[in-house]
């Protein structure tokens, strides 16, 4: 048998070699993300492009925002750009539903804790497409509009010319995705053209 290494040099190539990779493991991570971490980056994404697809927020999308934008894409492939797009169509479905239902609740003055099935089946999938804190700002968001439709209701609070007319804003918003889809499918194909 050969000369044994000394334990003090043992430990020392150990060291080193536990620092080179505390050091490069992070490096590796970032150039060859995990499924996790491509669906944690996807689910943020589709928070960050929520911002702009809200109507009263952009009409138009900043030319800061899309520079920005296009370069946080840029590694993305076809499969999650089109990942991206499911989530955000999605977004644009459950604002759609919300809205109608809105009114639909100003109009007749039904309980608005009475959630229909397909809305119930939009709000469950959220979670999932855009994590926890997020889904649940947008599903407090979401009822509190809800409320505020059924207070205002001719039914409930009597006419009032100044309240808020819920079938106008369901309109708006119906109108809206004439410009929020394709919106959407430009936010998801973002550089993908280079």
């Amino acid at each position: 048998a050969g000369p044994s290494m000394h334990p003090v040099r043992r430990v020392l190539i150990a060291a080193v070699l536990l620092g080179f990779g505390f050091f490069v493991a992070p490096l590796v991570r970032e150039l060859f993300p995990t499924a996790a971490d491509w669906e944690a980056q996807v689910q943020a994404d589709a928070v960050t492009a929520t911002d702009v697809l809200l109507p009263y927020r952009f009409p138009t999308v900043p030319d800061a925002f899309l520079e920005r934008w296009e370069a946080q894409l840029a590694p993305y492939d076809a499969e999650q750009r089109a990942e991206l797009a499911r989530r955000l169509d999605l977004y644009l479905d459950f604002l759609e539903a919300e809205y109608g239902e809105a009114a639909d609740i100003y109009t007749s003055g039904v309980d608005p804790r009475s959630v229909s099935a397909t809305l119930r089946a939009l709000r469950a999938r959220l979670p999932a497409a855009f994590g926890e804190a997020a889904a649940a700002k947008m599903l407090a968001d979401a009822d509190e509009l809800r409320e505020y439709a059924y207070r205002m209701s001719p039914h409930v609070a009597g006419l009032d010319p100044d309240a808020p007319d819920f079938r106008i804003e369901a309109a708006s918003i119906l109108e809206w995705m004439s410009v929020g889809r394709p919106r959407a499918a430009a936010l998801a194909a973002a550089g993908s053209e280079r």
